[in-house]
């Protein structure tokens, strides 16, 4: 009985360890997002992040703010929705031998109104750069896409 009560205390330190771990993570996150939004006079309304990026933005400016780690480089980028008509998530895959599917990218791509022009893109994930696992990527990636599409629909109103 004594050994059943001293494993479920480890579990439960542990278990308590992680969610703070995760708590005090996920504060540091949108503490850099907040730094890289107040040099834009911006603020962070929403954000998501996964172990490879941090999105941000601020619905009120139409400010999408992100950030990505890849082993020593780091990205950040500042999409101006005001400049784009369309958000497009863009999910690259090939069929593994066993039938399953296997990501090689997932982009969120920001399409100017002139066909000329530079699209904009941010990259949540890439199988050569990233962890092998895809995450929360393809999610975070349709939840964003329909995100700056609403924005940049009520800009266009």
């Amino acid at each position: 009985m004594n050994c059943i009560i001293g494993v479920a205390a480890i579990v439960l330190l542990v278990w308590a360890a992680v969610v703070i771990n995760r708590i005090i993570n996920r504060k540091k996150l949108k503490d850099t997002m907040e730094r890289l939004a107040k040099t834009y006079q911006a603020q962070v309304d929403e954000f998501d992040y996964t172990g490879n990026f941090i999105i941000a933005i601020d619905k009120r400016q139409a400010l999408v703010f992100f950030q990505k780690r890849k082993s020593e480089n780091e990205t950040k980028e500042v999409v101006d929705l005001k400049g784009f008509v369309k958000c497009e998530m863009m999910a690259f895959t090939r069929p593994a031998a066993n039938g399953s599917i296997i990501h090689d990218s997932i982009i969120l791509t920001f399409i100017p109104p002139d066909k000329q022009a530079r699209t904009t893109k941010l990259e949540l994930y890439n199988s050569d750069t990233d962890a092998l696992d895809i995450n929360d990527e393809l999610v975070l990636g349709k939840k964003w896409e329909k995100l700056a599409n609403e924005i940049i629909k009520s800009l266009r109103r």
